[in-house]
């Protein structure tokens, strides 16, 4: 039954080249962004930042009118110290 069912989905994208194509280069986008971002969050969970005397970074902040801070320089709690 499996089989019959994966033949007849092959023989479907056989017959559209360009949704076949679509699909391919949609899911290979979604894997390499998941694999970019993965990698880039567990090196920086994992490491830190890759700079000498990390301790020693600023943070910029801004304030809106109110004078209630509206941003941040750095993203707090991703091992970027302080």
């Amino acid at each position: 039954m499996l089989l019959r069912d994966l033949r007849y989905a092959l023989r479907s994208l056989g017959r559209s080249p360009g949704l076949t194509a679509a699909l391919v280069a949609t899911v290979a986008v979604g894997i390499g962004t998941h694999a970019a971002v993965g990698g880039f969050i567990n090196g920086l969970l994992a490491h830190g930042l890759a700079v000498p005397d990390a301790s020693r970074l600023a943070g910029v902040y801004s304030r809106d009118a109110e004078g209630q801070q509206a941003g941040t320089g750095r993203a707090h709690g991703l091992g970027a110290g302080g």
